[in-house]
């Protein structure tokens, strides 16, 4: 059943997998972090790391699987997500422009 969600064409789907795939990457970077003792905090351009699962996410939903819908989310909640993370990077001051 769980496999099921994602062969169906639904925005819902799009939106799951890209939160989805940037969260585990969020947590699999803060577990290296936490092992290697150093703070999160001063680390947060290393969190752009999170993008390439979403990226791969969409060349194989857009190439392979042919689903516009679950694509068309995916662009969308990447780009929503891209524009937080870039606000998050220039409010703490580790990019400047």
């Amino acid at each position: 059943m769980a496999m099921k969600i994602f062969n169906t064409d639904k925005i819902s789907t799009g939106v799951m997998l890209t939160l989805g795939s940037e969260a585990l990457s969020a947590l699999l970077l803060w577990a290296v972090l936490a092992i290697l003792g150093e703070p999160m905090a001063g680390h947060i351009r290393l969190m752009a790391v999170c993008f390439v699962a979403p990226i791969l996410l969409l060349r194989f939903y857009a190439k392979k699987k042919g689903n516009p819908a679950v694509t068309k989310s995916i662009i969308v909640t990447l780009f929503l997500s891209f524009v937080v993370f870039m606000f998050v990077v220039i409010k703490s001051g580790e990019l400047t422009l």
